[in-house]
């Protein structure tokens, strides 16, 4: 049984059969069991307590359900529970449905977020969402969290990654379940409002509009709060709250009152986003007092922004810590329930309203990973590691996301022949602005002095086994962190490793991952793959010739991603088909791999890499191609490192709906058989507008 309202004389409960209660005796399947006046008036205050919202302790309500009754409530509300695997970590959420979705196209989806300790369950029964998206048509998804959500206050940075469970769960939801990836919102209540607005700040360009509800900023995070564009925000609180108070401060803690933290005024709150989004002065409108509940509710709205979005602020006098308009009875100490508004319909009403113009939100089918991601870039290191057995010193450039919740995966980059690790700076602060860690090393042919003959078979394998031998001190340096490294400690996650690389660095890449060299000689089939690497991005790889021929692909199984472009030809000499660089992609026998092929693509991918418009003049920025690399690198380290299924089911779809056209900005594949395919729908080759490496006497060096 469930208990949903409060006070000795008005208990209500859920209609189990044969049961009935007064204030002596409770009758359950014809037995009597005497209940003592104390003993009931204990449990009444207790009730009163924790009491059916649940919020005045940021928590659940008491009498959250066990495994069965669970099951009970999910068949009352017609949910679906689902998982979604983040990060390796299995995370669930309910999903409702409505009736008429089945003849709609894409639709609407609102995200709800449960109290403190909370469930969706309960937050569902609490708001009435179900019942109006059966009006209206629009998805409901009910995440749970893992005891609190990380709402940025210090309290709660041990309860997981929750904007990248956010993140996952939209994507699931747009490439499952059809929602219009314009039209994701976000509301939730006490601890769910706290995230809330954590989400607008972090998650604004994949969530349109959002909701607070009895929340304000913590004061850990209102000064982290960078969101990247404007933002339409809702925000409804009660000035009597006891809980999140109006003017701010300590948040009751200890058993069943949640995690405590503070809060900054609410006023500030609202303040803080009319702020960001460059609003005046705000109308302030006195509603119409409908009911004599104790409660009278203002509306602070701005009809223009000088940057855009939007804030509406629903300022209710005399309200508690409860959701305004909720059918359900609540205690004396979560304060008054106003019952001028529904709160439900109102944030739906204002999630309507909003234009997809407006929000100016991407697709995640049509790009996963092209915007730059919620993490903060950390300062740039450079960190040494001591040479041993006779090798130098080897400098490694590190970047690295800020505020990291657990360790996060690592990619080891690989620069192209004399490029340096102070190049590719893009795509480096990019794939850590994403959760990686991102480690360079400074190989060291960047010295022009060091001129090792890489033209010549011998001195191209002499470079290749120190620079294996440079990444190896690396992974060694990532498993057992050496004194030097100590700022890096609790960062980087050993069990998911990346090596990628560019130009001649993919080939070192493609190495690690398992390609030999062919027998000439001096070496038979030279196996200089390391066992500890996860996954590899090549951009612009090597193909036969030089030591590998098509069987060197037939132990390369580590998932990869090679990356070239119709104009991306350089060698050891030119007049090399684009189809060299395909070599790794159609015989090598890694599952899955891909293929992200740029039409009148260029060595420098856009500009990406930062060395070849330094040293050949090929090519111009190209900001289409940078951020097709940027797309398919992210939602591949995603798919790889991180197990995610969403960036999965993306590539997988990308290359299902693939279009082999030369006026195509890509082509992406998955399958080897495709590529007769790709090149006879590629462009024709441009010629190269410079030179493609340098000469030392008689000799060319390539980059290729």
């Amino acid at each position: 049984m469930q208990f949903l309202a409060l006070g000795l004389e008005d208990v209500v409960l859920d209609d189990t059969p044969g049961l009935r209660i007064d204030d002596r005796y409770c009758y359950t399947e014809g037995r009597m069991i005497r209940i003592t006046a104390r003993f009931f008036a204990l449990l009444a205050a207790c009730i009163a307590l924790f009491g059916a919202f649940g919020l005045m302790t940021e928590n659940s309500p008491v009498g959250a359900t066990d495994a069965s009754s669970s099951a009970e409530v999910i068949s009352a509300f017609g949910f679906e529970r689902r998982t979604l695997d983040v990060s390796r970590t299995s995370r669930d959420y309910m999903l409702y449905t409505p009736r008429s979705a089945e003849t709609m196209g894409k639709r609407p989806l609102v995200l709800v977020f449960h109290g403190g300790e909370g469930t969706p369950q309960k937050i569902a029964q609490q708001t009435g969402f179900n019942e109006l998206a059966d009006e209206e048509g629009f998805l409901v998804a009910y995440p749970r969290s893992s005891g609190h959500w990380n709402d940025g206050r210090q309290t709660t940075r041990g309860f997981g990654d929750d904007v990248a469970f956010t993140r996952a769960l939209v994507r699931a939801l747009v490439a499952e379940a059809g929602v219009d990836p314009r039209r994701v919102y976000a509301t939730g209540a006490s601890n769910g409002g706290m995230m809330t607005l954590r989400l607008a700040c972090e998650a604004n360009d994949v969530i349109s509009g959002f909701a607070p509800v009895v929340a304000s900023f913590p004061a850990s995070y209102a000064d982290q709060c960078e969101p990247r564009r404007p933002v339409d925000i809702l925000l409804i609180n009660g000035r009597e709250d006891r809980l999140i108070r109006w003017g701010g401060g300590e948040i009751p803690s200890g058993r069943r009152r949640g995690v405590g933290g503070r809060v900054i005024p609410v006023p500030d709150t609202v303040g803080w986003w009319r702020q960001h989004n460059g609003c005046g002065e705000p109308l302030r409108e006195l509603l119409d007092d409908q009911f004599d509940d104790g409660t009278r509710v203002a509306r602070e709205s701005h009809n223009v922004c000088e940057r855009g979005g939007s804030v509406t602020f629903y300022d209710i006098a005399g309200g508690g810590h409860t959701w305004p308009g909720t059918n359900m009875r609540v205690g004396p100490l979560a304060g008054r329930v106003s019952r001028e508004l529904s709160a439900s319909r109102l944030i739906w009403e204002f999630f309507s309203d909003l234009t997809a113009a407006e929000t100016q939100v991407f697709d995640p089918l049509a790009d996963y990973g092209g915007d730059p991601g919620p993490f903060l870039v950390a300062p740039q290191q450079v960190l040494q590691l001591d040479g041993r057995s006779g090798a130098r010193e080897l400098s490694v450039r590190v970047t690295y996301p800020q505020d990291l919740l657990f360790p996060a995966p690592v990619i080891i980059f690989s620069h192209g022949v004399w490029g340096s690790a102070d190049q590719y700076q893009p795509l480096i602060r990019h794939w850590a602005s994403h959760g990686y860690v991102c480690l360079q090393p400074q190989h060291g042919d960047t010295v022009p002095e060091e001129q090792r003959g890489l033209g010549t078979p011998g001195g191209a394998f002499g470079g290749l086994t120190e620079r294996i031998e440079e990444i190896s001190r690396v992974i060694d340096a990532v498993e057992v962190l050496p004194a030097s490294w100590a700022d890096l400690d609790g960062v980087m996650d050993s069990g998911q490793i990346g090596v990628a690389g560019h130009s001649f660095g993919a080939h070192v890449a493609q190495l690690m991952g398992g390609t030999r060299l062919k027998s000439d000689g001096r070496q038979n089939r030279a196996n200089l793959q390391d066992p500890r690497i996860d996954a590899v991005v090549m951009l612009a790889p090597r193909g036969r010739g030089a030591q590998l021929d098509e069987a060197s692909w037939q132990d390369f199984r580590v998932p990869f991603l090679a990356v070239t472009g119709s104009n991306d030809v350089a060698r050891l000499r030119y007049g090399e088909d684009v189809s060299w660089r395909l070599d790794p992609f159609r015989f090598a026998s890694a599952l899955p791999r891909y293929l992200l092929f740029i039409n009148d693509g260029y060595n420098n991918f856009g500009g990406l890499t930062e060395t070849a418009i330094r040293f050949t003049g090929w090519g111009e920025p190209n900001a289409v191609h940078a951020r097709h690399v940027l797309d398919f690198t992210t939602a591949f380290w995603d798919a790889e490192l991180r197990r995610d299924a969403v960036a999965n089911e993306y590539l997988k779809q990308r290359a299902n709906n693939n279009r082999f056209s030369a006026d195509a900005e890509i082509m992406f594949l998955d399958n080897p058989e495709d590529v007769p395919t790709l090149l006879r729908a590629a462009p024709e080759q441009r010629r190269p507008q410079g030179t493609m490496g340098r000469r030392f006497g008689n000799r060319f060096y390539s980059f290729g």
